[in-house]
């Protein structure tokens, strides 16, 4: 109930099912501390290294991004992420590449973080989001200062004000799983959606 308006007025919002796990994991290593137009460019050097298609070049596979070395993924802006970004793509190739990825989205949610969150640069937040949006898992729920803040004014106001750490982040994404069970990422939507929009008027 104390969502029922927020959801009302929100018809329409959908959840992103892509279908790629392995393009999902390799775009959101970009989003971590960076902003969107950052994130646009860092995506679209490496969309550029696939081969061409019918819509634009063919994102590549992980093979393809494990072979460029850090240097040049630091030369092209990738910062930190230069490092990572090759490790992240051969520890996906050398435990089966794009199907071993595939393969998660038939494994239990605790599983699939497991096996997300044991690669090179991704913590429990990037799994959570690739989870939601390309594994089809409705108890993935990503927890960022929007919906932390949406849960401190409507669930737990003893949080509100609070730092989000690491096992405030478990907590918090425990309670919409226990909350909404399989529509936990649903309900991570709406909260986002609705807290990005009223945040400013909120403070």
């Amino acid at each position: 109930p104390e969502i029922g308006p927020t959801v009302r007025s929100m018809h329409g919002l959908r959840r992103l099912r892509r279908r790629s796990v392995a393009e999902t994991l390799v775009t959101f290593l970009c989003t971590a501390n960076n902003h969107l137009p950052r994130i646009e460019s860092m995506v679209e050097r490496i969309a550029g290294l696939g081969e061409p298609g019918p819509f634009g070049p063919i994102f590549p596979s992980l093979a393809r991004i494990a072979e460029v070395p850090e240097s040049e993924w630091r030369s092209a802006g990738f910062g930190y992420r230069g490092a990572s970004l090759p490790k992240l793509a051969a520890e996906c190739v050398a435990r089966g590449g794009e199907a071993y990825l595939a393969g998660l989205k038939n494994a239990e949610y605790a599983e699939q973080t497991r096996a997300l969150t044991s690669l090179p640069g991704i913590g429990p937040k990037l799994a959570d989001c690739v989870l939601m949006l390309s594994a089809r898992q409705g108890l993935a729920a990503p927890v960022d200062v929007h919906v932390w803040r949406a849960i401190g004014r409507l669930y737990r106001p003893d949080w509100a004000g609070q730092p989000l750490t690491p096992a405030r982040y478990r907590d918090a994404g425990g309670l919409l799983r226990d909350r909404f069970g399989e529509l936990a990422a649903d309900a991570q939507q709406v909260l986002f959606a609705d807290e990005l929009i009223h945040w400013r008027g909120r403070r």
